[in-house]
């Protein structure tokens, strides 16, 4: 999942008073005469994103679990990801599994835009075994 870029932003800018402030500081301003509103700013918006990120991946790995899904975290491989994950559930479980992310798409209305790629290899869930002694 990644986030709408103008959707993230607002929501950022209306949960935080201070970013809203340097945005309103910056905007139509030089940007060298406003270089350090400009790194503030983008540090509070780096921060925030990576607070919402994180409560993101536990809502939908909370969904996801309720379907005895192994799920398995990666590291966000663009700064614009939401969540980035690894699923490993079964076949027959597929619809479910498809249905409550449809539903996590419809309670994030716009916010997020889905990438469901699959059925995989389930590489992410093998394990290196440890050699006896």
């Amino acid at each position: 999942m990644r986030y709408v870029e103008d959707a993230i932003l607002r929501e950022l800018l209306d949960e935080n008073a201070e970013a809203d402030r340097l945005k309103d500081e910056i905007h139509g301003k030089p940007e060298d005469a406003t270089r350090n509103a400009r790194i503030a700013l983008g540090e509070l918006i780096n921060q925030a994103i990576e607070a919402k990120r994180a409560q993101d991946t536990a809502t939908v790995i909370s969904e996801l679990e309720k379907l005895e899904a192994l799920v398995n975290q990666r590291e966000p491989s663009n700064e614009e990801d939401a969540v980035h994950l690894a699923v490993l559930v079964e076949s027959a479980r597929r619809n479910e599994l498809e249905e409550a992310l449809r539903q996590l798409m419809a309670d994030w209305d716009g916010r997020v835009e889905l990438d469901l790629l699959g059925p995989m290899a389930a590489y992410d869930f093998v394990t290196k075994r440890v050699p006896e002694e």
